[in-house]
């Protein structure tokens, strides 16, 4: 099992962090690494030895489900805001007497949704 980071390790990564240093690939952070500034060496090869760990590996798969999550819930909660919009809208042209057809052809709701919309007479 991987080790956990020392002090040493997340006062180097903590530093990289506050020089916003950000490498998306193994190139940048090379490219990063070869300025030549003895922190910013050692930043990288912090970040390299914790990266390695199944706990920072664990973490990180953590970090990006849970933001596939939160992406997941704002999508399905923008589709409901726009469902409940057009329904809206649909029972606004129904109390205007417009046709079902008409009413399903401006919001894109089926002609059964729209049916099931007006009052029961």
């Amino acid at each position: 099992m991987g080790r956990i980071p020392g002090r040493y390790q997340k006062n180097r990564i903590r530093h990289a962090e506050q020089l916003n240093l950000k490498a998306n690939t193994e190139e940048e952070l090379k490219m990063i690494e070869e300025q030549g500034v003895t922190e910013i060496s050692e930043a990288v090869t912090a970040y390299r030895s914790v990266s390695k760990s199944r706990a920072f590996r664990e973490m990180e798969r953590l970090r990006e489900k849970a933001e596939n999550d939160e992406a997941s819930r704002l999508h399905n909660a923008k589709r409901k805001a726009a469902q409940k919009e057009k329904i809206n809208i649909a029972k606004k042209l129904l109390k205007r007497n417009l046709s079902i057809e008409e009413i399903a052809e401006d919001t894109n709701l089926t002609i059964e949704e729209i049916e099931n919309l007006k009052p029961l007479t």
